[in-house]
């Protein structure tokens, strides 16, 4: 059994990948802590050559790795008051000069599953030609990849763990692994506190994969035309990662949307009718989950008969037509949305099986594909 499906059934309807590699996500978070560890020594001689405190440090990827420094950015932006900010590769790649600043120092940090999607390279590539202030983190699951053979004298490579190059069409525990090493990677001095924390996010995750499992189907097979996620700081990073997941897995068949609870208000509830399953991803700052709460309220005071889900590490003040509790509690809004990662990712695969979709090639005939196709970098020159 993954997930609560028999491995026959996943097999037989092309879904047992993608169960399998959700599932397996808390044992790779473990071995991903190892590998920060063996490479402590070597990440610090890195960082330490650079001057950071005047580096714009800029998170980079497509899609999913987009995301990730999405989920990233408000985190580490609070724990290190460095300058970082978070810009798609194919942002870089099609405006290069207005994402790339020539006046100060850069760090470029890319992420990638697979390494070898035309804008990875592409962005480290026109970069270098924008500036020579430039040096590069390449944080990518693949050691076969383009990305991981970039050999560049301003450059370190951190690969993640093997079974992180997820063979299904949907990013799981890449996306998951690149957040959490870099998330350590920019609070070593926290390194002891963070590794007993993940312990303890371990073993609730493990656990919740069993028991949230009926409440995660329920929620599922709920009629739903279209899904909304709600989050704030970097849980709406996690929004849109979890947006997308619904939104390539039920290949397109239902619109997924993301937006902050505050956001949400300013024109975008205009999508909400009978059949809009709204999932609220409560903060566990108590300032922040007020405005959580707030909008959950003013959901059902509205009550247009959408479906109103939380998602949260406790019982909310206010009760939506389903709480879902992991139980899992940390300051670290990181190691939070990780926490919230594996019940969306799990959301997905089930609506995605109860649409009759193939979730680990949910688009066969090739529109879209696990690492993009078509696209023609051209040449950049100042």
């Amino acid at each position: 059994m993954i997930l609560g499906y028999k491995e026959s059934y996943l097999k037989e309807m092309k879904g047992y990948i993608t169960a399998k590699e959700i599932a397996q996500q808390p044992r790779l978070w473990n071995e991903t802590v190892d590998i920060i560890s063996k490479n402590c020594e070597k990440i610090e001689n890195f960082l330490k050559k650079l001057d950071l405190k005047n580096t714009t440090v800029i998170l980079t990827g497509a899609g999913t790795s987009e995301f990730v420094g999405n989920t990233l950015v408000p985190y580490l932006r609070k724990i290190t008051g460095l300058n970082i900010e978070s810009r798609a590769t194919t942002d870089i790649v099609a405006n290069p000069e207005q994402y790339i600043p020539k006046d100060r120092d850069v760090l470029l940090i890319s992420f990638a599953r697979s390494g070898n999607s035309p804008e990875s390279i592409g962005a480290v590539e026109i970069a270098e030609k924008v500036t020579n202030r430039i040096s590069h983190l390449f944080i990518t699951c693949n050691a076969e990849g383009k990305l991981a053979k970039k050999n560049l004298d301003n450059s370190l490579t951190i690969l993640m763990p093997k079974d992180s190059n997820d063979a299904g069409f949907a990013m799981t525990g890449s996306f998951s692994c690149m957040v959490l090493a870099t998330c350590l990677i920019f609070d070593f001095k926290n390194f002891i506190k963070n590794k007993e924390e993940i312990k303890n996010l371990v073993n609730i995750s493990e656990k919740n994969i069993v028991e949230l499992r009926d409440e995660i189907y329920i929620a599922s097979i709920l009629d739903t035309e279209r899904v909304v996620f709600l989050g704030s700081g970097s849980l709406k990073g996690l929004a849109q990662e979890a947006s997308l997941k619904v939104l390539e897995l039920c290949a397109g068949k239902i619109p997924s949307f993301y937006d902050t609870p505050l956001g949400f208000r300013h024109g975008p509830k205009s999508i909400v009718n009978a059949k809009t399953t709204i999932i609220t991803l409560f903060s566990q700052d108590a300032y922040s989950k007020e405005y959580d709460t707030d909008l959950v309220n003013e959901l059902l005071r509205d009550k247009k008969s959408s479906q109103i889900i939380t998602l949260g590490g406790s019982n909310p003040k206010n009760d939506g037509d389903m709480n879902i509790v992991t139980g899992f509690h940390s300051e670290n809004m990181i190691l939070t949305a990780l926490n919230y990662l594996i019940p969306c990712q799990i959301y997905s695969l089930m609506k995605s099986l109860n649409c009759g979709i193939t979730p680990d090639n949910p688009c066969p005939t090739g529109e879209v594909n696990r690492v993009v196709q078509g696209v023609v970098i051209h040449e950049f020159n100042k």
